[in-house]
């Protein structure tokens, strides 16, 4: 078994193991501070994820010490809701002092659109690619995780949260701002599809996240944006709409 200490989303946990993978992957949230909870995962956690997976999937050919990341990461996430945390599936930038997070479902282009930021904003930089947290303590702030999708994308950031973007792929490029009834059906389901489709059964959990849901609404806004990132005016589109400037 490893063992180790990691802080995530201003959270610092005792993690235990059973690869070194997972101890790698979190090897830059490392701290020394005191520990306020506890993660263990098990051999029968990743046996249960192969089983989700091939259940959703198919027949799961990953390692055991992949399998443990996912695990890790189901377990951790359940245990940050007891302390105001949400992880949200999406790619958060960051800008001007401020993060917008773009959520779909995988393959539409979020962490696309997220290095457009970065490429085209001096001053942008990624908070995480592909599972950011939420952390509702006053100030809503999007905080980085090791869990960054392939490309990896991440920092150890905290940022305040300024917009939500819901995106779906389209011929040509649109955005627009909504209410948060509008929105809501599209985060719950970016917010909760790993756990949904996992495990998550408690409904103390469920309603615990449907309350920090609800305490965005008025702090936050949120945008339905319709994408193609193969336009040249992707970029301008997205940004023109949340920083309510004009591109040079």
């Amino acid at each position: 078994m490893y063992q180790f200490k990691a802080k995530i989303a201003g959270h610092t946990a005792l993690i235990e193991t059973r690869y070194d993978r997972c101890l790698e992957m979190c090897r830059p949230f490392f701290t020394e501070e005191e520990p306020e909870f506890s993660v263990l995962v098990e051999q029968r956690d990743t046996d249960r994820e192969k089983e989700i997976y091939e259940k959703y999937i198919g027949k799961c050919n990953v390692t055991d010490s992949v399998m443990e990341t996912i695990a890790l990461h189901v377990k951790l996430s359940e245990k940050l809701v007891d302390f105001g945390v949400f992880v949200m599936h999406g790619a958060a930038v960051s800008h001007n002092g401020g993060a917008y997070v773009f959520s779909a479902p995988s393959g539409t282009g979020k962490t696309t659109h997220m290095l457009k930021w970065i490429k085209n904003l001096r001053d942008a930089t990624v908070v995480n690619g592909d599972k950011p947290y939420i952390r509702m303590d006053g100030i809503p702030l999007v905080c980085s995780s090791p869990w960054a999708g392939k490309e990896d994308y991440y920092s150890k950031a905290r940022v305040p949260l300024k917009a939500i973007v819901l995106m779906e792929r389209a011929e040509e490029n649109s955005i627009r701002e909504i209410s948060f009834t509008e929105a809501f059906p599209g985060l719950f389901l970016q917010v909760n599809l790993f756990q949904v489709l996992q495990r998550l059964e408690d409904p103390e959990k469920v309603r615990r996240i449907l309350e920090m849901l609800k305490q965005l609404e008025g702090r936050v806004r949120f945008y339905s944006f319709r994408c193609n990132n193969l336009k040249e005016d992707c970029f301008r589109v997205s940004y023109d709409a949340l920083c309510g400037e004009k591109t040079e």
